[in-house]
C-alpha cells in the first residue's frame, strides 16, 4: 500500500481521466457482449437440438417457426433451413469474438499506462 504522500503525488490530467472513462466504458461495453455471445450460444445449442430432432424424424413434413407462425416445410428444407440459421449465428458469435479480442488489447494498453502512472492507487479489476 502507498503512503499517503506518495499516493498524493500522483496528479490526475485530463488525459488520464479520459483513459479512466475509456476503461470503465470499454468495460461495460465487454460485460454487454460477454452476455450477447452466451445468448448466441444458446440459439447455436437450440438450434443443434432442432436439427437433432428434424433427422431422428420420422415425418415428411416438419413443422418449422419462421418469424411469428408455424409453417410446413418438407424434411430436406428443414435441415437446410436450421443449417443456414446456425452459419449466421456462428458468424455473429464469430464477429462478437474479434470485438471482444480488440478490446480486451485495448484494455489491457490503457491497465498498463494507468497502472504505471497510479501504482496501487488506482483499482482496474474486475468484481
Amino acid at each position: 500500500m502507498l503512503a499517503k504522500e506518495e499516493e498524493a503525488e500522483a496528479e490526475v490530467t485530463w488525459e488520464d481521466q479520459q483513459k479512466i472513462n475509456s476503461f470503465g466504458r470499454l468495460t461495460n461495453i465487454k460485460h454487454e457482449l460477454q452476455v450477447e455471445a452466451k445468448n448466441f450460444e444458446e440459439v447455436l445449442e437450440n438450434l443443434s437440438e432442432a436439427e437433432s430432432e428434424i433427422i431422428l424424424s420420422e415425418e415428411p413434413l416438419i413443422k418449422y417457426f419462421q418469424g411469428e407462425v408455424y409453417i410446413s416445410v418438407p424434411k430436406e428444407q428443414a435441415e437446410e433451413m436450421i443449417a443456414a440459421e446456425q452459419e449466421k449465428v456462428k458468424k455473429q458469435i464469430d464477429a462478437i469474438n474479434i470485438k471482444l479480442k480488440n478490446i480486451n488489447e485495448t484494455l489491457s494498453v490503457l491497465k498498463l499506462q494507468l497502472k504505471s502512472k497510479f501504482k496501487d492507487s488506482i483499482n482496474l479489476e474486475e468484481k
